[in-house]
């Protein structure tokens, strides 16, 4: 979201940390969140529980629950489940020349079916941004000239307009050969070292974009534009408690173009809440608060906005002993419930009609390793569809998830080679 020639706080604050990864393998998304640990997830933990249990807000939704599966990645049109493949195809295996490190953060489909993934590389002098574009499902790639900084997020609309954040929203009309800037959002920095996000962006029906970003002590923005981007106002600014961090890791948008944002705040006595709030006030809806158990010394957080059809968020939350990931659905006005709890870190979930695919991974002796799974019956059961290493013995880390209007899933995988040198892996499950 952020023009190279007039870079804000929040681009600042994020370009300052990553410029010190250095060969740091560590996450597939360096770009969500700056001043994190571990590829995105919240440097804070460990607070101890005071409040929580798994219960819905109290809120009344500005929203109906109508319109199942109204858009794929970034809600680009309708689309139509079809019989998926058994496992994932690797369609992409791409590392910059000469980078330390080459990292996919954000994928969206066009309503033609062209592909575009945008990501970032480190080691060849400053850290730069790419994007690359598929018009074939994946079976060839070419690099897009990308000038606007490091990209975070991407969403496109039934319309074709593809849009990017990186600091700024920025939008393309004409398949990615240009970009301009339509928006910046409103973070402001407490402090030159307070971590800032540099932006999300998900689009609904009828040309509404959502975008928000975060600073983790003056908390989420989220604002909206109803006219394709030419047009924006704030729709809520949230903190759970005054002073305290509140990190946002995605943002959503309904069947009925409800700004939401999910992520994680800490409360007055430093517990850790996964929050998802909702536009309906200046300072938000809490549409739902959920920790995993009371009283636990926990990490809780929502990661990943579905972006078609009933709002759907995927995370993970500890209980004291163990990392769960959890996917939790909304079933009614501000009332959510767990479809899905597994044992790993939560990073994504994307929903086609009633196929909906999770991905995580795993963190144990034997490394880091990508997991996903898979439902065809809208949640109801699970079936894993394997696990996913791309150099025996050395650390391969979850990512974005995004669809297709064929109705095909993708998988975002950062997977470090025999060198340790991460590299930029898109993986397809296919219609068949």
């Amino acid at each position: 979201m952020k023009l190279t020639t007039s870079l804000g706080a929040a681009t600042v604050l994020f370009l300052a940390w990553v410029a010190g990864c250095g060969d740091d393998s560590s996450g597939t998304n360096p770009g969500g969140t700056a001043g994190t640990s571990d590829g995105g997830e919240p440097a804070a933990g460990g607070a101890s529980s005071s409040v929580g249990g798994d219960t819905a807000g109290s809120n009344t939704a500005g929203s109906s629950m109508a319109g199942e599966s109204t858009g794929g990645v970034g809600g680009s049109g309708a689309l139509t489940p079809c019989e998926l493949a058994a496992n994932w195809e690797t369609v992409d295996d791409y590392a910059y020349p000469g980078a330390t490190r080459t990292n996919a953060v954000a994928m969206t489909a066009d309503a033609d079916g062209t592909l575009y993934v945008f990501g970032l590389a480190l080691g060849t002098g400053a850290p730069r941004g790419l994007a690359r574009r598929s018009t074939d499902g994946g079976a060839s790639w070419t690099d897009l000239t990308w000038t606007e900084g490091i990209p975070n997020d991407a969403a496109s609309d039934a319309a074709g307009n593809i849009f990017v954040t990186a600091g700024d929203v920025f939008k393309s009309d004409d398949q990615g050969a240009s970009f301009e800037s339509v928006h910046h959002i409103p973070t402001v920095a407490a402090s030159q070292i307070d971590p800032c996000s540099t932006g999300f962006v998900a689009v609904g029906s009828g040309g509404v974009v959502v975008a928000g970003a975060s600073c983790d002590s003056s908390g989420w923005v989220v604002s909206k534009s109803e006219d394709s981007g030419a047009n924006w106002v704030t729709v809520f600014s949230f903190q759970l408690s005054p002073g305290k961090s509140a990190r946002m890791q995605d943002v959503g948008v309904d069947a009925e173009g409800v700004a939401y944002a999910t992520g994680y705040a800490l409360d007055a006595d430093d517990s850790m809440h996964w929050i998802t709030v909702r536009e309906g006030a200046a300072t938000g809806v809490v549409s739902d608060d959920f920790q995993l158990m009371v009283g636990a010394t926990q990490e809780t957080l929502g990661n990943g906005f579905a972006s078609g059809g009933i709002p759907m968020v995927t995370g993970f939350a500890t209980d004291g002993n163990a990392v769960h990931g959890i996917v939790r659905r909304m079933t009614a006005p501000d009332t959510w419930e767990t479809i899905d709890q597994f044992g790993t870190r939560g990073t994504d979930v994307e929903a086609i009609g009633d196929q909906f695919v999770v991905a995580g991974q795993i963190e144990d002796d034997d490394g880091v390793r990508v997991v996903t799974r898979r439902s065809d019956d809208a949640g109801a059961t699970w079936d894993p569809i394997g696990e996913f290493t791309y150099v025996a013995g050395h650390d391969t880390r979850a990512g974005k998830l995004g669809t297709d209007p064929a109705g095909s899933f993708y998988s975002l995988v950062g997977g470090q080679d025999a060198n340790d040198v991460p590299r930029w892996i898109v993986r397809k499950l296919a219609c068949e």
